[in-house]
Formats: structure tokens, C-alpha cells, sequence
């Protein structure tokens, strides 16, 4: 999974029917990068480290300025005020792979990481396939499965 975002927000929702996954062949499609800028900057779709790596080695950095600047709400929308230049672009992608995947506190509860993750563990996927999916240490992931454990008790 190279990026992904629930289509609603909902505490309560235990399936994961409401998470839209992009991959590899969504990826290549322009159209779909322009749509993943359009809501990344607002935290609304969550871009994997695989992404970024991809999305990097198939459009190059100045091919996804260049998308991003075709947006309504992209990076280069967000910063149109400051530095949106490509090295600011540049900087702002590593930035968010070395972050990823940590979201702001003000990001809505279930639509954070963790919460996606803890979400899976609770319809029967693995420690490890949590793990690999969402690219997160396998020992935090157990971790969350062991509260999960303990909640449900």
C-alpha cells in the first residue's frame, strides 16, 4: 500500500470497507496524484514512505511540483505566501517521509495511523501484516494488539 485514507470518519466502524488504498498502478495516473495533493496538505490521505519512494522515482521532485502546482490545495497552494519553491517542496516531502507515521494531535482521532491500525488488528489482520500494510515497527504494532487485548477483556 503505497497511500490511504478512510472515505468518513467513525470511531465505531470496526471494518475496513471505508479505507481507500492507492497503489502503484493508481499512483502513476496523473490524475490521482493530483487528487492526493489536493487533500495531503489537510492531513486527509496518509502517503506511506514506499509512496513518497515511489511517487519519487516514477515522477521525479519537479514532476510532482509540477502536479502539485496544477492543484487548488496542494503544497504549493498551501505556501503560495512564503517559500514554495522546489527546494522548499523538496525539503517539505523529506520532511514528511521522516515524519510519517506521526500526524498533528489536531488530525480527527480516527483518522490517525494508529487508530487505521488498531482498526485492522480488530477485523482479524496480523501483528505482522498491520506491520508491513502500514509500515510501522512490528513491536509497536504488538504492542497495540496487546491493549487492544486488554480492552476488549
Amino acid at each position: 500500500m503505497l497511500a490511504y485514507r478512510r472515505e468518513c470518519h467513525s470511531l465505531m466502524d470496526i471494518n475496513l470497507s471505508n479505507i481507500v488504498e492507492y497503489t502503484k498502478s493508481d499512483i502513476i495516473d496523473p490524475e490521482i496524484i493530483r487528487m492526493i495533493c489536493n487533500i495531503y496538505c489537510g492531513y486527509g490521505i496518509h502517503i506511506t514512505k514506499t509512496g513518497w519512494e515511489f511517487m519519487i522515482e516514477h515522477y521525479g521532485y519537479e514532476g510532482l511540483y509540477e502536479i502539485d502546482k496544477s492543484c487548488n490545495a496542494g503544497f504549493y497552494r498551501w505556501y503560495e505566501h512564503s517559500d514554495n519553491s522546489l527546494e522548499a517542496y523538496k525539503k517539505w516531502i523529506e520532511d514528511m517521509i521522516e515524519s510519517y507515521p506521526k500526524v498533528p494531535e489536531s488530525v480527527y482521532k480516527a483518522d490517525r495511523h494508529e487508530a487505521i491500525a488498531v482498526s485492522a488488528l480488530r477485523v482479524g489482520k496480523t501483528a505482522e501484516e498491520v506491520a508491513e500494510l502500514f509500515e510501522m515497527p512490528l513491536a509497536y504494532v504488538q504492542s497495540l494488539e496487546k491493549t487492544l487485548l486488554e480492552f476488549d477483556m
